[in-house]
């Protein structure tokens, strides 16, 4: 059995790029990814993972 993790890192202190492309982050091990430069649906993709872990997490 293979268990797939995912950080979502935040910025670096004094590099804020703009805003952030994470989306949403669920319970359930699913995070929403946008990117800016695509219109419309094809700008939002989720992925599933067992367990996603948010900006705020530590190491």
């Amino acid at each position: 059995t293979i268990r797939v993790y995912c950080r979502a890192r935040p910025f670096l202190s004094g590099k804020h790029y703009g805003q952030s492309i994470v989306d949403y982050i669920g319970e359930n091990g699913e995070i929403m990814i946008v990117n800016p430069d695509k219109p419309g649906k094809d700008a939002r993709k989720m992925f599933s993972f067992n367990k996603v872990f948010g900006g705020n997490a530590t190491q």
